[in-house]
């Protein structure tokens, strides 16, 4: 038989007990902080992260969704666009947005700029001249003060008797970011080329086609060696027109258009070799091949 176990002392007892009794409470006591952590913290914080994440994704999508206008935000746009000065010649159009800066640049026959004198606008639109120089800026900036509406712009121009007229209209799909109109008339800036050419011309349709960088479907892109991605070219109907920010000095060219950032579209015979100047040094493209698109 195994001995019997040594009874504990009454102290020994009572202190056991007593610690017993201390860690139930402690326990509860600990339960019952933790609970109430829990009920202020969903008090507080209801959702969790992942709700949390969802409802600021839609809060996100309801804000965009409220910016105007409700078809979403319109295309940008950089046209270029040869001026009528006859009678009866019809307006070009100028898309402005609303939250957007349309800038008019002037530009004459040979490209260069064409001071502005004065202005007028009609309808609920801001325009405003940039710092003038000597002669005067050649670029308005334009914004509608509306969302919707129509309007048109009026502009004097140095040494120019014929008034320059746009239509405004703010809230279409697209909105002109730049918009170069070009006077086809040699400016009191002009710099004449010393190849002569057949006529002065602002640019045919053709011609202004190729330097908006928009070439009819008939034309065919045309591989240079020799110069960098800046200068391209094409061929079409036995014509070859070249785009590059770099001056034509090889062969002569018949007519040239050139934009407000010095690009020139040349428009001469075919030829398998062009000599451009680059800042005073010579440069000698090839005509390799038709580029396959």
């Amino acid at each position: 038989m195994p001995p019997a176990p040594t009874p504990l002392p009454d102290q020994t007892l009572q202190n056991a007990v007593r610690t017993e009794a201390e860690q139930n409470y402690y326990d509860r006591q600990r339960k019952r902080l933790s609970d109430t952590f829990e009920r202020a913290y969903e008090g507080l914080v209801p959702l969790g992260p992942n709700e949390v994440r969802d409802v600021m994704g839609r809060y996100e999508r309801t804000q965009k969704s409220s910016v105007p206008p409700a078809a979403g935000q319109p295309r940008g746009q950089v046209r270029i666009k040869t001026l009528q000065l006859e009678p009866g010649g019809d307006p070009p159009t100028v898309n402005v947005a609303s939250g957007y800066v349309t800038t008019i640049t002037i530009l004459d026959a040979t490209g260069q700029p064409w001071p502005i004198i004065d202005l007028g606008v009609g309808g609920n639109f801001e325009v405003t001249k940039t710092g003038a120089g000597n002669g005067g800026t050649h670029v308005v900036r334009i914004m509608p003060l509306t969302r919707f509406g129509y309007g048109n712009l009026s502009l004097i121009l140095q040494d120019l008797s014929t008034p320059i007229i746009f239509k405004l209209a703010a809230g279409g799909s697209t909105v002109d970011y730049r918009f170069d109109g070009r006077v086809p008339r040699l400016g009191p800036n002009a710099k004449l080329s010393l190849i002569e050419r057949r006529q002065l011309q602002a640019g045919s349709a053709l011609i202004m086609s190729f330097l908006d960088n928009s070439p009819p479907p008939d034309a065919k892109r045309i591989r240079l060696a020799g110069a960098d991605a800046r200068t391209i070219a094409w061929t079409i109907n036995d014509r070859m027109f070249v785009r590059t920010p770099l001056a034509m000095l090889s062969p002569s060219w018949d007519a040239s258009v050139s934009s407000a950032d010095g690009t020139t579209v040349y428009e001469l015979n075919e030829t398998p070799v062009l000599l451009m100047s680059d800042g005073g040094a010579l440069i000698r493209a090839r005509v390799i091949a038709q580029k396959e698109d």
